[in-house]
C-alpha cells in the first residue's frame, strides 16, 4: 500500500497522465501485496490441505503437514510435523524443515537459497513377503506423464548453500526374514543419528560445494563421507569410510540369494571422484581399504534356529589398496557407445581361518589357516583377465573324520545338490547368452603352501584309524571361462612327506605305516580337459609293518569294517553323467621301502624283513584303456633278493607276473620247523622262476595258472637231541612246476623233482627210540589236535575222482647222490650201517586214489653192497595198495654183529647177504614172500644177551648153507595193518627166528626140507624091538641121507644107539628063548640078518616046550590043564588017546587045543626069561654098527664125518619100533 505523508504539499496541477499512472503505480503496489498475501496464505493451505488431498487421490497414501509458513518476502519456509503413511505404516516424516531463500536467485538467474535445515528426518521403507517395495509401490501410483521426454539436456540452475539435516534416521524393513524378537514384523535395519552438512551445492558452471555426512545404522555401523561436490558440470571427490557394517544383515537386506549364512563385521575406507558431462560418466576410487573382521559362514537352517552345526570363520580380511576407474562414453554419429574399466592390483591379507564340521571332533577343525597372504590382484575387465601374483597360505590344518557308519564329517555337505539342480536351467540359459563374449580368464601363477598338516580319523573300520601327512604345495592355476572352459594347472613343487597311518587307539600308538615323503615333479595339465596327464609320482622311504595271529593278518582285521548299521540314504534322481574323462598318470616309483612281518603264530614272534624295496608302476590310465605294467625289487634281511613285475589289464580283467627269488636263506625261517619239532634249519637257499596268467573275469574257465621253477640248495636240517644233522641235500629242484584253477578244484602238478646228494640218519637211541619219532616235541600232538568237526558242516566239494580239494602230481621224482645213514645204538655192541649213492626214479606221485606211483631206486650199501627198490604203490593209500620189492645185494655181514648177538648171542666174523623182501598189501592186508641168501658165513665168539636165544647156530648154518656156502632161505610173512602190533621188521625177524628155532629143534626135518621131502624120518633109524638089523626102508633113509649130508660138508654125524628096555626085554626075551628052543628041536641056527623063527605046530618044538614048562612050575600046569585036561582016569585016558589017532574029528581037535597051547606057554615061559643088562647096551651097540657100517661102507660116506655114541635108552618108544637117533653136528 503507498504511504501517505502528513505534510501539507502545495496544490499541484493535476496532469493527464497523471491518473494512468496512479494506477499503474497502484497496480504495481498492489498486486505483489497480493501475490505476497496469496504466497503467505497460500503456501501454507497447498501444503496442508491441497496436497494431502491430492496424494490421497493419486496415491491412495495419507500425507499429514502439521504446520506450514512461508514468508514472501524473505522466503523463509517452514513445514512442520510432516508425515506420509501407507495405510498403518509410515513412509516418511520430519520435525521441521526450514528453507532460508534468497533474494539472490534473480540476480544469480538460479535459485538459490542461504540455508536448508532438515529436522529429524525419517525415511521407512518396507518390503513385504511377496518381495515389493513399499516405495516402488507409491512412485508407480504416482501419475505418469503421457507426453514423450524432452530432448533437453540442460541441467536447472540452483545454489543452495549451506544444507543440514539434522538427526536423520531411516528404516528398512523385510518381512520376508522373521528374526527372532521381531514379533512376527520382520527384520529390520535402521540408519540412526545422521547428520549431513553441505556448505554449497550448486548446479552452476564450475561451482563446487563441500559436504560431510556422519550417520549411524543401527546403532553400530557408522558412515562417514565428506568431500565437495558439483553439479554443473557434476563433478564430486571426497573420503569415504564406513565401519561396523554387519555383513550378514546387508546382504540378507539386499534379497541376494547365497548358499551360506554369512555374519561379520566390515570396514570401508576409500577417497573417491565422480564426474559427469554431456557424454561421458567416470567414476574413480583409490587408496581404499576394505576390512572385514570376524567372519563366520553357516548352514543358512542352522543360522535361523541358531543351532550348532556346520561353520566356518575368518579371523580378518584385509583388502588394500583399492583403486578402480569406471568411464562410459555415450554413442555419438561417429562412434558407439563406450565402456572403459581399470582396477589397480591389490593386496588381500587373511587372518586365521577354520572350518567346523558338525558332529566332528569340537576341539579340532576341519580346516584351518594361521594366515594368508594373496598379492597384487589385478582385474581386467576389458580383456576380462583376473591376475593373482601370488598366494602364501600359513599353517593349513586339516582334520577330516568318519563315523562307524562311514559317513565323512564334511562342512556344508548338507546343502545338498537339490538347488544347483533347480539352477541348471538357469546356468543352461546363461551360458547360451554369453556364449558369445570374451571368456573370463584367472591366472595365479604362484600358489604355495608350506607344512600343511592333513590329518583323517575313521572310525569306519574294526579299529579305528588315523592318517596324517604333511603337504607343500607350489602351484600355478589359470582359469579361463567360455564354451570350452579350460582350468590349467602348473606344478612347481608337490610333496606329501611325514605321512603316517596308526591305530586310532592311543596317542602313542606307532605307525604301521609310514612314507617319508610323496614328491611329484614339475608339471601342467588341464583339469577340465578330456584327458588330464599327471606327472610320475614318487614314493620315498615307505615302511610296512604287518602282524601274522592265528585269526589272520591283522591289516585284514584292521581295515575290516566296522559292524555298525549301514548309513540311511535317500533316495534321489542321479544328476546327468558327465562325459568320462581320462585320466593318466606316468608312472609310480616307490624306492627305498621296507616291509616288516612279524609273524606271532610262533611261540616266540618273528619278524620277516625286507629291505630297499622297489616298485615302478609305468604309465597308468585311469580308465584302463592301458595295461598296468609294474616292477619291484626287495632284499630279504636274513639274505636274498625277490625281483617282480606284473602287467594288469583293468577292463579285460587279466594279466601276467612273473616272480624271482635268488639265494634266500632259509635259515630265519627255522623257527617254523622248529615250532613243533625239535630241527632247525642251520642253512639253505631257496631260488624260484614263477610266471603266473590270470583272468579274474567271472565268466574265467582258468582264473590262475602258475609256472614256476623253484630250488632248495644246500640245506641243512640240524637235530637239537642228536646233536647232529638231521638230514642235508644239495639241491631239491623242479624247472617244471605248474599250478592251475579251475571255478572248482586246485590242481598242483611237478613235471621232474630232483633231490640231489639228500644225506639223513635214522638213529635208534640207547633206549630203543627211534629219531623220527622225537623230531616232534611232546605238546605236538594236543597243540595240533583238530576241533571236533561240525556235524553239520557241509564237506568240502569233492571231484569227479573223489579228491576233495587240491591236487597235486610229480611226474618224476628223481633221486641222485642220497645217502642213508642208519646206527642201532641200543646195541652192544653198537650198529651202524650207511646206504650211499643213492639213485632213481619215483614216477606218477599223485594224492588221487586211483594214482599208482612207480618206484626204482638203487644205492650202494657200505663199500661193496647194493640196496634196490622197485615195484608201484597208492601214495594216498600205500596202506590198500601196495607192492615193492627191495633188494639188498652183497652186504657185508660183519656189520650186523650187533643184530646177532643180541638176538643170537653170537658174532658174525665174515658172510654175505643178499634179501629179496617182497611188501604186497591189499586192502590193508600183508603178505610177503621174501628171500635172504647168506654166502659164507663165520660165526665168531659168543656174546652175552639177556634177549638171545640158546639155538645151536653153528648147526643151523651148517644145515642151511649148502655144498657152495650159501644159505638160501624164503621167508614169508604176513599180517594185518590194523593190528596195533603189526611190524614189518618184527614180522621178518619172527620168520627168521622160527626158522631158526626149527632148524635147531628138528635138524634133520629142515634137512630134508631143504632137500625137497619132508624130512620127519630122517633123525632116526626104525628097527624091530631086540633087533640090530636094518630093514630095507630104513636101508632107503640112510643113502638119502647120506646124499643130503654129501651137500652140507660143515655136518658131522652122530649115531646114538638107542634101546627100549620095555620092548627090547621082551624081543631079547623071545630071542633067547627061541635060540634055546630051536637048539633042543635040533634047528639049525638063523644066519645074520636073517630072522629067527620057530613053528609052534612042530612035535620037536613042543617036545622041547614042554622040557622047559618044569621050569616054571604050577603056572605051566596050570596052563596046560586049560588047554589039554588030563583023563579022569586011565580007561578014559586010553579012550581019549585012541579016538586022537583013529578019528579024523579027534586029531583035528587035538591039533586044535595043541596050537593054542604052546604058544600061550612060550609066552608064560618068556616072560620067566631073564635078560642080562649089558644085552641091551649091546643090541644098541649093534644097531648102531649096522647104521654106520650102511652109511660107510654101503654109502661111501666119508667115516671121519660119522660117530657112533654110547648107547643110551630111548626118550619115547612106539609099539614094536625101537628108534635109534641119529644127531648133527658142525665139523
Amino acid at each position: 500500500m503507498p504511504e501517505v505523508s502528513d505534510t501539507p504539499q502545495p496544490p499541484q496541477r493535476v496532469s493527464r497522465w497523471r491518473k494512468p499512472l496512479f494506477i499503474v503505480v497502484a497496480m504495481a503496489l498492489l498486486l505483489p501485496s497480493i501475490l505476497a498475501a496469496l504466497l503467505f496464505f497460500g503456501v501454507p493451505y497447498l501444503a496442508t490441505s491441497v496436497a494431502p488431498n491430492w496424494v490421497k487421490e493419486k496415491t491412495g497414501r495419507d500425507l499429514r503437514i502439521g504446520e506450514a509458513t512461508f514468508n514472501p518476502f524473505t522466503l523463509d519456509l517452514s513445514v512442520q510435523k510432516f508425515s506420509l503413511n501407507d495405510g498403518t505404516n509410515s513412509l516418511a516424516r520430519f520435525e521441521a524443515l526450514d528453507i532460508d531463500g534468497s533474494w539472490a536467485s534473480i540476480s544469480n538467474w538460479a535459485f538459490t537459497t542461504n540455508r536448508i535445515t532438515l529436522t529429524k528426518p525419517q525415511i521407512d521403507a518396507r518390503i513385504d513377503p511377496s518381495g515389493s517395495l513399499d516405495w516402488a509401490r507409491f512412485i508407480d501410483a504416482l501419475p505418469k506423464s503421457n507426453e514423450p521426454p524432452k530432448d533437453d539436456t540442460s541441467i536447472p540452475r540452483m545454489l543452495l548453500n549451506q544444507i543440514e539435516i539434522v538427526d536423520a534416521s531411516g528404516r528398512l524393513t523385510d518381512a520376508r526374514v522373521v528374526a527372532s524378537g521381531s514379533d512376527g514384523k520382520g527384520q529390520s535395519v535402521s540408519l540412526d543419528a545422521i547428520s549431513l552438512k553441505l556448505e554449497k551445492l550448486s548446479t552452476l558452471p564450475r561451482d563446487r560445494g563441500e559436504y560431510s555426512l556422519d550417520a549411524t545404522l543401527n546403532d553400530q555401523t557408522r558412515v562417514q563421507w565428506k568431500g565437495r561436490v558439483g553439479l554443473n558440470p557434476i563433478d564430486s571427490s571426497g573420503d569415504l569410510i564406513v565401519s561396523n557394517l554387519p555383513i550378514g544383515k546387508t546382504l540378507r537386506l539386499s534379497g541376494a540369494a547365497l548358499p551360506l549364512a554369512i555374519d561379520g563385521m566390515a570396514t570401508l575406507r576409500a577417497n573417491y571422484s565422480v564426474a559427469a558431462g554431456t557424454d561421458f560418466v567416470a567414476v574413480g576410487v583409490g587408496g581404499g581399504k576394505l576390512d572385514l573382521a570376524d567372519v563366520s559362514l553357516r548352514n543358512p537352517a542352522a543360522a535361523a534356529v541358531n543351532s550348532s552345526d556346520d561353520i566356518a570363520t575368518l579371523k580378518s580380511i584385509e583388502l588394500s589398496p583399492l583403486s578402480f576407474s569406471w568411464v562410459k562414453h555415450n554413442a555419438s554419429a561417429s562412434q558407439p557407445s563406450q565402456i572403459s574399466y581399470a582396477l589397480e592390483p591389490f593386496n588381500a591379507a587373511l587372518g586365521a581361518i577354520s572350518v567346523k564340521a558338525a558332529g566332528a571332533d569340537p576341539e579340532a577343525a576341519f580346516a584351518s589357516l594361521s594366515g594368508a597372504a594373496i598379492d597384487s590382484v589385478s582385474v581386467n575387465v576389458v580383456e576380462q583377465i583376473i591376475s593373482v601374483a601370488n598366494v602364501r597360505l600359513d599353517g593349513a590344518d586339516v582334520n577330516v573324520s568318519r563315523n562307524t557308519r562311514g559317513e565323512m564329517a564334511v562342512p556344508f555337505a548338507s546343502l545338498g545338490a537339490t538347488p544347483s539342480q533347480k539352477k541348471q536351467p538357469e546356468a543352461a540359459a546363461a551360458t547360451e547368452t554369453t556364449a558369445g563374449a570374451l571368456p573370463w580368464r584367472i591366472n595365479a601363477p604362484d600358489i604355495a603352501m608350506e607344512r600343511a598338516k592333513i590329518v583323517l580319523r575313521d572310525a569306519s573300520f574294526a579299529t579305528p584309524q588315523r592318517a596324517a601327512v604333511n603337504l607343500d604345495l607350489v602351484l600355478g592355476v589359470a582359469v579361463a571361462t567360455g564354451v570350452k572352459p579350460t582350468a590349467l594347472i602348473s606344478s612347481r613343487t608337490v610333496k606329501a612327506s611325514e605321512l603316517t597311518l596308526r591305530d586310532d587307539t592311543a596317542a602313542d600308538t606307532p605307525p604301521w605305516l609310514s612314507v617319508k615323503e610323496i614328491r611329484l615333479p614339475q608339471f601342467s595339465t588341464d583339469v577340465l580337459s578330456a584327458k588330464i596327464e599327471l606327472p610320475r609320482i614318487e614314493v620315498l622311504t615307505p615302511q610296512l609293518l604287518a602282524s601274522l595271529s592265528k585269526t589272520g593278518l591283522d591289516l585284514a582285521e584292521k581295515l575290516a569294517l566296522a559292524a555298525s548299521d549301514p548309513p540311511q540314504t535317500k533316495a534321489s534322481i542321479a544328476p546327468a553323467a558327465a562325459p568320462a574323462k581320462r585320466v593318466s598318470i606316468s608312472g609310480v616309483a616307490l624306492s627305498n621301502g621296507r616291509l616288516v612281518l612279524a609273524d606271532t603264530t610262533l611261540s616266540s614272534p618273528l619278524s620277516h624283513v625286507f629291505e630297499a624295496l622297489a616298485i615302478n608302476i609305468d604309465r597308468i590310465e585311469l580308465d584302463g584303456s592301458k595295461p598296468i605294467v609294474a616292477r619291484a625289487t626287495t632284499n630279504v634281511a636274513g639274505g636274498g633278493a625277490i625281483k617282480a613285475n606284473a602287467t594288469f589289464n583293468p577292463i579285460k580283467r587279466d594279466g601276467n607276473a612273473a616272480l624271482n627269488a635268488e639265494k634266500v636263506l632259509l635259515a630265519p625261517f627255522s623257527p617254523y620247523l622248529n615250532q613243533n619239532t625239535r630241527l632247525k634249519l642251520n642253512q639253505g637257499e631257496f631260488s624260484s622262476d614263477v610266471k603266473i596268467t590270470f583272468d579274474t573275469a567271472p565268466s574265467a574257465a582258468e582264473p590262475w595258472r602258475v609256472n614256476a621253477s623253484a630250488t632248495l640248495a644246500g640245506v641243512e636240517i640240524f637235530d637239537e637231541v642228536a646233536q647232529a644233522n638231521f638230514a642235508t641235500w644239495r639241491e631239491l629242484s623242479s624247472n617244471d612246476i605248474a599250478i592251475r584253477t579251475d571255478r572248482q578244484r586246485l590242481e598242483i602238478s611237478l613235471g621232474d623233482l630232483l633231490l640231489d646228494e639228500a644225506k639223513t640218519r635214522l638213529i635208534i637211541g640207547a633206549d630203543r627210540s627211534v629219531n623220527l619219532a622225537q623230531i616232534a616235541k611232546p605238546n605236538t600232538a594236543s597243540a595240533s589236535t583238530p576241533s571236533p568237526a561240525n556235524p553239520n558242516a557241509a564237506p568240502p566239494p569233492m571231484d569227479a575222482d573223489g579228491n576233495r580239494g587240491a591236487r597235486v602230481k610229480v611226474a618224476r621224482l628223481q633221486v641222485t647222490g642220497g645217502d642213508l645213514e642208519f646206527a642201532d645204538l641200543s646195541l652192544r655192541p653198537q650198529f651202524g650201517a650207511r646206504i650211499s649213492d643213492l639213485s632213481g626214479l619215483v614216477v606218477g606221485l599223485s594224492n588221487e586214489p586211483s594214482s599208482r606211483a612207480e618206484v626204482s631206486l638203487e644205492g650202494k650199501v657200505d663199500q661193496f653192497g647194493l640196496a634196490r627198490l622197485s615195484g608201484t604203490l597208492a601214495p594216498l593209500g600205500a596202506t590198500e595198495y601196495t607192492k615193492l620189492k627191495a633188494v639188498f645185494r652183497n652186504l657185508e655181514m660183519a656189520s650186523l654183529t650187533p643184530y646177532s648177538g643180541k638176538f643170537a648171542g653170537r658174532a658174525i666174523k665174515s658172510g654175505k647177504l643178499t634179501l629179496d623182501l617182497d611188501y604186497n598189501i591189499e586192502q590193508r592186508k600183508l603178505k610177503g614172500e621174501n628171500s635172504l641168501l647168506i654166502d659164507n658165513l663165520v660165526l665168531g665168539e659168543k656174546i652175552d644177551s639177556p634177549d638171545a636165544t640158546n639155538l645151536p647156530l653153528d648147526l643151523a648154518i651148517a644145515l642151511l648153507r649148502d655144498s657152495d656156502g650159501k644159505i638160501d632161505l624164503g621167508l614169508p610173512v604176513q599180517g594185518s595193518l590194523d593190528d596195533p602190533q603189526f611190524s614189518y621188521g618184527s614180522l621178518i625177524w619172527k620168520a627168521i627166528g622160527n626158522v631158526l628155532t626149527k632148524i635147531a629143534s628138528a635138524p634133520f626135518r629142515a634137512l630134508g626140507a631143504l632137500l625137497g621131502g619132508s624130512g620127519e624120518a630122517f633123525e632116526a633109524v626104525i628097527f624091530e624091538p631086540g633087533e640090530a638089523r636094518l630093514l630095507p626102508p630104513e636101508r632107503e633113509k640112510l643113502g638119502k641121507l647120506s646124499k643130503a649130508l654129501e651137500k652140507r660138508p660143515q655136518l658131522k654125524l652122530t649115531i646114538e644107539g638107542r634101546f627100549d628096555t620095555a620092548r627090547d626085554r621082551e624081543a631079547l626075551a623071545d630071542n633067547i628063548l627061541k635060540l634055546e628052543v630051536s637048539k633042543r628041536a635040533g634047528m639049525k641056527p638063523p644066519a645074520a640078518n636073517e630072522p629067527l623063527i620057530i613053528s609052534f605046530t612042530d612035535a620037536k618044538v613042543q617036545a622041547a616046550l614042554d622040557d622047559m614048562a618044569a621050569t616054571v612050575g604050577d603056572e605051566a600046569v596050570k596052563l596046560r590043564a586049560k588047554f589039554l585036561p588030563p583023563a579022569g582016569n586011565a580007561v578014559t585016558g586010553l579012550l581019549q588017546n585012541a579016538r586022537e589017532r583013529v578019528t579024523e574029528k579027534g586029531r583035528a581037535e587035538a591039533a586044535a587045543a595043541r596050537a593054542q597051547y604052546y604058544p600061550e606057554l612060550f609066552k608064560l615061559i618068556r616072560s620067566k626069561q631073564v635078560v642080562p643088562e649089558f644085552a641091551y647096551a649091546a643090541l644098541a651097540g649093534l644097531r648102531a654098527e649096522a647104521i654106520r657100517n650102511t652109511v660107510v661102507g654101503v654109502n661111501n660116506f666119508d667115516a671121519s664125518r660119522v660117530s657112533v655114541a654110547a648107547p643110551q635108552p630111548v626118550a619115547q618108544s612106539k609099539a614094536d619100533q625101537v628108534a635109534t637117533t641119529l644127531a648133527l653136528s658142525v665139523k
